[in-house]
């Protein structure tokens, strides 16, 4: 069904996250967020080339989203218009950009 097992790679102060985020996957991908914000507590997650994201994965990032907020930092969450994870995410109602934020916002 999907061909891209889930990766998740650091572009300069960004995490990008990309593949399918499988049920076998939802611990990786909790560990790889809260090891990011734990370096960039304001930080910016680009879901854009995830091709598949379950419930369980959007209730990491919701967690994420909500901890960044309560601690009075932010979390930009990324996925270009059209996408899969940028449907799922507004339907979701978690706030998503189309574009990452440039340097010094």
């Amino acid at each position: 069904m999907f061909d891209r097992a889930m990766s998740c790679r650091r572009d300069g102060d960004v995490l990008v996250v990309a593949g399918t985020i499988d049920e076998h996957r939802i611990t990786d991908l909790d560990d790889e967020v809260s090891k990011y914000l734990a370096e960039c507590p304001s930080g910016t997650i680009d879901v854009g080339a995830v091709e598949f994201l379950p419930s369980a994965a959007i209730g990491v990032l919701a967690m994420a989203w909500s901890r960044a907020i309560q601690r009075g930092d932010g979390l930009t969450l990324v996925a270009p218009p059209g996408t899969h994870a940028a449907t799922t995410l507004t339907i979701s109602g978690l706030p998503v950009s189309a574009t990452r934020p440039t340097s010094g916002d």
